[in-house]
Protein backbone atom coordinates (compact mmCIF):
# COMPACT_ATOMS: atom_id res chain seq x y z
CA UNK A 1 0.00 0.00 0.00
CA UNK A 2 1.51 3.43 -0.97
CA UNK A 3 0.38 6.62 0.69
CA UNK A 4 0.39 8.74 -2.67
CA UNK A 5 -1.98 6.39 -4.03
CA UNK A 6 -4.62 6.31 -1.16
CA UNK A 7 -4.17 10.17 -1.23
CA UNK A 8 -4.78 10.54 -4.87
CA UNK A 9 -7.73 7.69 -5.11
CA UNK A 10 -9.70 10.19 -1.92
CA UNK A 11 -8.80 13.54 -3.81
CA UNK A 12 -10.69 11.71 -7.13
CA UNK A 13 -13.89 10.18 -4.95
CA UNK A 14 -14.06 13.20 -2.51
CA UNK A 15 -17.05 14.90 -4.41
CA UNK A 16 -18.71 11.27 -4.55
CA UNK A 17 -17.91 10.74 -0.60
CA UNK A 18 -19.40 14.27 0.52
CA UNK A 19 -22.27 13.64 -1.92
CA UNK A 20 -22.77 9.62 -0.57
CA UNK A 21 -21.81 11.01 3.36
CA UNK A 22 -24.87 13.83 2.63
CA UNK A 23 -27.49 11.29 1.59
CA UNK A 24 -26.38 8.89 4.86
CA UNK A 25 -26.46 11.77 7.19
CA UNK A 26 -29.97 13.21 5.88
CA UNK A 27 -31.57 9.96 6.22
CA UNK A 28 -30.33 9.20 9.66
CA UNK A 29 -31.08 12.82 10.93
CA UNK A 30 -34.78 12.34 9.78
CA UNK A 31 -34.79 8.83 11.38
CA UNK A 32 -33.54 10.03 14.69
CA UNK A 33 -35.77 13.19 14.42
CA UNK A 34 -38.82 11.18 13.88
CA UNK A 35 -38.36 8.89 16.23
CA UNK A 36 -40.98 10.31 19.25
CA UNK A 37 -43.77 10.27 16.45
CA UNK A 38 -43.40 6.16 16.96
CA UNK A 39 -41.85 6.00 20.58
CA UNK A 40 -44.85 8.30 21.65
CA UNK A 41 -47.87 7.42 19.44
CA UNK A 42 -49.70 4.57 21.18
CA UNK A 43 -51.99 4.93 18.82
CA UNK A 44 -49.89 4.17 15.76
CA UNK A 45 -48.18 1.52 17.30
CA UNK A 46 -51.34 0.03 17.67
CA UNK A 47 -52.49 0.16 14.21
CA UNK A 48 -49.13 -1.11 12.97
CA UNK A 49 -50.05 -4.11 15.19
CA UNK A 50 -52.55 -4.73 12.30
CA UNK A 51 -49.92 -4.76 9.08
CA UNK A 52 -49.41 -9.01 8.09
CA UNK A 53 -46.76 -9.57 10.68
CA UNK A 54 -44.65 -11.23 7.54
CA UNK A 55 -44.53 -7.65 6.33
CA UNK A 56 -43.07 -6.05 9.39
CA UNK A 57 -40.49 -9.14 9.60
CA UNK A 58 -39.29 -8.08 5.91
CA UNK A 59 -38.29 -4.40 6.87
CA UNK A 60 -37.20 -5.64 10.19
CA UNK A 61 -40.05 -3.03 12.27
CA UNK A 62 -40.44 -4.99 16.07
CA UNK A 63 -43.39 -3.02 17.13
CA UNK A 64 -42.50 -4.80 20.90
CA UNK A 65 -39.03 -2.36 20.50
CA UNK A 66 -40.23 0.33 18.94
CA UNK A 67 -41.23 2.19 22.43
CA UNK A 68 -37.64 3.22 22.81
CA UNK A 69 -35.56 5.18 20.57
CA UNK A 70 -33.22 2.49 20.48
CA UNK A 71 -35.58 -0.35 19.71
CA UNK A 72 -36.91 2.24 16.99
CA UNK A 73 -33.54 2.95 14.95
CA UNK A 74 -32.72 -0.99 15.56
CA UNK A 75 -35.83 -1.32 12.56
CA UNK A 76 -36.51 0.22 9.81
CA UNK A 77 -33.92 3.14 9.81
CA UNK A 78 -31.09 0.53 10.59
CA UNK A 79 -32.21 -1.20 7.21
CA UNK A 80 -32.27 2.25 5.18
CA UNK A 81 -28.35 3.11 6.78
CA UNK A 82 -27.10 -0.54 5.54
CA UNK A 83 -29.29 -0.64 2.28
CA UNK A 84 -27.66 2.92 1.50
CA UNK A 85 -24.16 2.60 2.69
CA UNK A 86 -23.85 -1.11 1.49
CA UNK A 87 -24.94 0.65 -2.31
CA UNK A 88 -22.09 3.54 -1.58
CA UNK A 89 -19.29 0.34 -0.85
CA UNK A 90 -20.39 -1.88 -3.40
CA UNK A 91 -20.10 0.96 -6.27
CA UNK A 92 -16.74 2.27 -4.99
CA UNK A 93 -15.57 -1.40 -4.77
CA UNK A 94 -16.93 -2.38 -8.35
CA UNK A 95 -15.42 0.61 -9.69
CA UNK A 96 -11.93 0.94 -8.32
CA UNK A 97 -10.42 -0.58 -11.44
CA UNK A 98 -12.88 -1.18 -14.02
CA UNK A 99 -12.94 2.99 -13.95
CA UNK A 100 -9.33 3.22 -14.78
CA UNK A 101 -9.96 1.21 -18.01
CA UNK A 102 -13.33 2.80 -18.90
CA UNK A 103 -12.04 6.48 -18.35
CA UNK A 104 -8.42 5.45 -20.24
CA UNK A 105 -6.50 6.42 -17.16
CA UNK A 106 -5.43 2.44 -16.59
CA UNK A 107 -2.26 2.62 -19.20
CA UNK A 108 -0.82 5.37 -17.16
CA UNK A 109 -1.61 4.45 -13.80
CA UNK A 110 -0.56 0.44 -14.33
CA UNK A 111 2.59 1.36 -15.78
CA UNK A 112 4.02 3.25 -12.67
CA UNK A 113 6.32 1.79 -10.39
CA UNK A 114 3.92 -0.32 -8.23
CA UNK A 115 2.96 -3.72 -8.34
CA UNK A 116 -0.91 -4.15 -9.29
CA UNK A 117 -1.80 -5.32 -5.60
CA UNK A 118 -0.08 -2.70 -4.43
CA UNK A 119 -2.92 -0.50 -6.36
CA UNK A 120 -5.31 -2.46 -5.52
CA UNK A 121 -4.80 -2.32 -2.24
CA UNK A 122 -4.37 1.31 -2.12
CA UNK A 123 -7.52 1.89 -3.56
CA UNK A 124 -9.22 -0.36 -1.10
CA UNK A 125 -7.70 1.72 1.71
CA UNK A 126 -8.84 4.75 0.56
CA UNK A 127 -12.82 3.15 0.23
CA UNK A 128 -11.89 1.75 3.69
CA UNK A 129 -11.44 5.22 5.07
CA UNK A 130 -14.40 6.57 3.55
CA UNK A 131 -16.56 4.46 4.82
CA UNK A 132 -15.66 4.20 8.10
CA UNK A 133 -15.73 8.14 7.98
CA UNK A 134 -19.29 8.13 6.83
CA UNK A 135 -20.05 5.16 9.24
CA UNK A 136 -18.79 6.95 12.02
CA UNK A 137 -20.61 10.66 11.11
CA UNK A 138 -23.42 8.84 10.90
CA UNK A 139 -23.54 6.89 14.00
CA UNK A 140 -22.69 10.12 16.12
CA UNK A 141 -25.92 11.90 13.96
CA UNK A 142 -28.15 9.16 15.44
CA UNK A 143 -26.60 10.02 19.43
CA UNK A 144 -26.90 13.48 18.74
CA UNK A 145 -30.59 13.19 18.08
CA UNK A 146 -30.79 10.63 20.68
CA UNK A 147 -30.25 13.04 23.41
CA UNK A 148 -33.55 14.76 23.04
CA UNK A 149 -35.86 11.83 22.10
CA UNK A 150 -35.50 9.58 25.13
CA UNK A 151 -32.09 7.48 24.46
CA UNK A 152 -31.39 5.36 27.51
CA UNK A 153 -28.82 3.30 26.20
CA UNK A 154 -25.73 4.90 23.87
CA UNK A 155 -24.18 1.73 23.91
CA UNK A 156 -26.82 0.04 22.29
CA UNK A 157 -26.89 2.67 19.25
CA UNK A 158 -22.76 2.73 19.09
CA UNK A 159 -23.41 -1.64 18.61
CA UNK A 160 -25.89 -1.28 15.82
CA UNK A 161 -23.33 1.23 14.06
CA UNK A 162 -20.91 -1.21 14.20
CA UNK A 163 -22.67 -3.98 12.62
CA UNK A 164 -23.66 -1.60 10.07
CA UNK A 165 -20.38 -1.05 9.49
CA UNK A 166 -19.30 -4.30 9.38
CA UNK A 167 -22.48 -5.36 6.79
CA UNK A 168 -21.05 -2.53 4.83
CA UNK A 169 -17.38 -4.13 4.21
CA UNK A 170 -19.01 -7.32 3.40
CA UNK A 171 -20.89 -5.78 0.78
CA UNK A 172 -17.45 -3.80 -0.20
CA UNK A 173 -15.89 -7.00 -0.11
CA UNK A 174 -18.44 -8.55 -2.96
CA UNK A 175 -17.72 -5.51 -5.27
CA UNK A 176 -13.97 -6.02 -4.90
CA UNK A 177 -14.59 -9.44 -6.78
CA UNK A 178 -16.88 -8.04 -9.43
CA UNK A 179 -15.05 -4.95 -10.57
CA UNK A 180 -12.27 -7.25 -12.07
CA UNK A 181 -14.59 -9.09 -14.20
CA UNK A 182 -16.11 -5.95 -15.88
CA UNK A 183 -14.93 -3.62 -18.38
CA UNK A 184 -17.62 -0.93 -18.28
CA UNK A 185 -18.08 1.51 -15.23
CA UNK A 186 -21.78 1.99 -16.05
CA UNK A 187 -22.19 -1.59 -15.78
CA UNK A 188 -20.39 -1.41 -12.23
CA UNK A 189 -22.33 0.81 -10.85
CA UNK A 190 -25.53 -1.37 -12.05
CA UNK A 191 -23.82 -4.31 -10.60
CA UNK A 192 -22.60 -2.44 -7.46
CA UNK A 193 -26.32 -1.53 -6.55
CA UNK A 194 -27.97 -4.73 -7.89
CA UNK A 195 -25.72 -6.64 -5.39
CA UNK A 196 -27.30 -4.84 -2.32
CA UNK A 197 -30.32 -4.75 -3.61
CA UNK A 198 -30.91 -8.40 -4.04
CA UNK A 199 -29.62 -9.19 -0.49
CA UNK A 200 -32.18 -6.83 0.36
CA UNK A 201 -34.97 -8.30 -1.37
CA UNK A 202 -33.94 -11.90 0.24
CA UNK A 203 -34.71 -10.61 3.02
CA UNK A 204 -37.86 -9.20 2.35
CA UNK A 205 -38.96 -12.57 0.48
CA UNK A 206 -37.63 -14.28 3.23
CA UNK A 207 -40.01 -12.53 6.11
CA UNK A 208 -43.18 -13.03 4.39
CA UNK A 209 -42.70 -16.45 3.55
CA UNK A 210 -41.72 -19.30 5.66
CA UNK A 211 -41.45 -21.32 2.38
CA UNK A 212 -38.50 -18.92 1.34
CA UNK A 213 -37.05 -18.43 4.73
CA UNK A 214 -33.84 -20.07 3.81
CA UNK A 215 -33.07 -17.03 1.80
CA UNK A 216 -32.46 -15.52 5.10
CA UNK A 217 -29.12 -17.23 5.28
CA UNK A 218 -27.36 -15.65 1.93
CA UNK A 219 -29.26 -12.36 2.66
CA UNK A 220 -25.79 -10.06 4.47
CA UNK A 221 -29.00 -7.97 5.79
CA UNK A 222 -29.50 -11.03 8.37
CA UNK A 223 -25.89 -11.31 9.21
CA UNK A 224 -26.79 -8.73 12.68
CA UNK A 225 -30.37 -9.04 13.97
CA UNK A 226 -30.70 -5.75 15.18
CA UNK A 227 -33.25 -6.61 17.42
CA UNK A 228 -30.93 -9.12 19.18
CA UNK A 229 -28.13 -6.27 19.66
CA UNK A 230 -30.85 -3.81 21.48
CA UNK A 231 -31.30 -6.68 24.18
CA UNK A 232 -28.38 -8.23 24.21
CA UNK A 233 -25.88 -5.00 24.09
CA UNK A 234 -23.70 -7.02 22.12
CA UNK A 235 -23.07 -8.41 18.71
CA UNK A 236 -23.14 -12.21 17.90
CA UNK A 237 -19.36 -13.94 16.87
CA UNK A 238 -20.96 -15.76 14.00
CA UNK A 239 -22.26 -12.44 12.42
CA UNK A 240 -18.59 -11.02 12.85
CA UNK A 241 -17.06 -13.45 11.46
CA UNK A 242 -19.15 -13.82 8.42
CA UNK A 243 -18.87 -9.97 7.50
CA UNK A 244 -15.81 -9.69 8.33
CA UNK A 245 -14.49 -13.02 6.31
CA UNK A 246 -16.27 -12.08 3.14
CA UNK A 247 -14.61 -8.65 3.15
CA UNK A 248 -11.37 -10.05 3.62
CA UNK A 249 -11.31 -13.07 1.47
CA UNK A 250 -13.25 -10.33 -1.45
CA UNK A 251 -10.24 -8.21 -0.73
CA UNK A 252 -7.92 -10.98 -1.37
CA UNK A 253 -9.73 -12.54 -4.08
CA UNK A 254 -9.75 -9.67 -6.07
CA UNK A 255 -6.67 -8.40 -5.82
CA UNK A 256 -5.09 -11.98 -6.73
CA UNK A 257 -7.24 -12.35 -9.49
CA UNK A 258 -6.43 -9.15 -10.70
CA UNK A 259 -2.59 -9.43 -10.60
CA UNK A 260 -3.01 -12.40 -13.23
CA UNK A 261 -5.45 -10.61 -15.46
CA UNK A 262 -4.15 -9.27 -18.69
CA UNK A 263 -4.77 -5.85 -18.64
Amino acid sequence: MKWNLVSQELLLGRRGWMISTAVVLLFQAMFGGAAKIYTENDVLLDKLHSLPPSLLEGFGIRIDLMGTYEGWMSGEPYMFFVLLAGAFGAIWASTGIVKERDQGTGEMLFALPYSRWTIFVSKAAAHWLQLTAMTALGTLVVLAFGGNNGMEEPGVIIWLGVAGYLTVLAFTGIGYVVTVFLRSERSALSIGIGIVIVSFLFNMVAGMSDGLGWLSGISLFRAFAADDIVTSHALTASGITITLGIYVCGLLLGGTLFRRQDV
